[in-house]
């Protein structure tokens, strides 16, 4: 009897070892996990140049005979995940005369663009370009990171505005449109 007890008690500790090992198994699992990633290059839609124009008044002789300038901080609010440039271009060759100077032109290199005031931009070469209709590097090879944000700073140089390209043209407001994009490096 006594040796049925221990054969009994030695079956049932193999039973709650057997099961015990079995339940640890069952309560584990795996899990596949994967992260999808894509190439991203944009401007974002909080960036400056989204709501604020950019405006050059020659209102007296002083306006003339001086450097114009005007500075947008955070105009572009880039963000790339490679290394980027910044190209700018003029959609059209001239400024276009409305209103009373409808008809009237001023080409678009009396304007300069120029982002040589950022230096957040690691690695980056920056150009100041003359603007013309062809994309132009105003930023080449920055690193690429999240929210990098560009001041860019517009210039109609004094030269320029005493030349006839504005001199002898009829007053009004003259329009063209700058095409920025962000590309991979």
């Amino acid at each position: 009897m006594k040796k049925n007890i221990i054969t009994s008690i030695f079956i049932s500790t193999l039973l709650l070892i057997t099961f015990s090992i079995k339940a640890q198994i069952i309560q584990s699992g795996t899990a596949q996990l994967s992260i999808k990633i894509s190439d991203v290059m944009s401007i974002d839609p909080s960036s400056s140049i989204h709501s604020e124009s950019v405006l050059f008044q020659y209102k007296n002789e002083g306006d003339y005979n001086t450097n114009q300038t005007i500075v947008r901080e955070s105009y572009l609010i880039i963000t790339a995940t490679q290394t980027f440039d910044v190209k700018v271009k003029a959609d059209g060759p001239n400024f276009i005369g409305e209103g009373s100077a409808a008809g009237s032109l001023i080409p678009v290199n009396v304007l300069t663009v120029d982002a040589s005031g950022n230096t957040n931009l690691s690695g980056a070469t920056i150009s100041v370009i003359n603007l013309s209709t062809e994309n132009q590097n105003i930023i080449t090879a920055a690193d690429r990171g999240s929210e990098k944000h560009v001041t860019v700073k517009y210039i109609i140089p004094q030269a320029k505005s005493q030349s006839t390209d504005i001199l002898g043209k009829p007053g009004g407001n003259y329009m063209q449109t700058l095409t920025y994009s962000v590309t991979a490096h």
